[in-house]
């Protein structure tokens, strides 16, 4: 069974994301709540995507996702972040296997996101916000 680890500044955003997740998809869904735990779970080998939110910019999720990469940790990692100014996330995909997704964002977006992330090898790294429109398609 393949495991998602949830690693929030916020308790609980965490367990409302968890809750989302056990409901919609097929995936084990795991919570750290500081570095130790996900050390711990990084060691065990058992997590097959990260779900994260740490800072406000993506230069300091990019720094950690950095230090992530030395626990010897392959597997993509979601970084929810505020901008992404001033970063080529395409190029960071493709490097670090970083993914970012800008806040604000729609549950069923990360949904869609994570699913792909579980089970393709390589997805498009969205570089521009989409927003719901009424507007009819041309």
């Amino acid at each position: 069974m393949k495991r998602l680890l949830l690693h929030f500044k916020e308790n609980e955003d965490a367990q409302t994301i968890k809750r989302f997740f056990e409901a919609e998809v097929p995936f084990q869904v795991l919570v750290a709540q500081d570095h130790v735990e996900i050390e711990s779970y990084l060691k065990q080998k058992i997590v097959h995507l990260m779900l994260m939110q740490t800072g406000n910019s993506a230069a300091e999720d990019l720094y950690y996702a950095k230090q992530i990469r030395v626990l010897d940790y392959n597997y993509p990692i979601l970084m929810m972040t505020d901008s992404l100014d001033g970063l080529n996330a395409s190029d960071i995909q493709e490097k670090h296997k970083v993914c970012f997704l800008e806040r604000p964002f729609e549950l069923k977006m990360l949904k869609g996101l994570v699913r792909k992330l579980m089970v393709a090898k390589k997805i498009p790294q969205q570089i521009h916000r989409r927003f719901p429109t009424n507007l009819p398609a041309l």
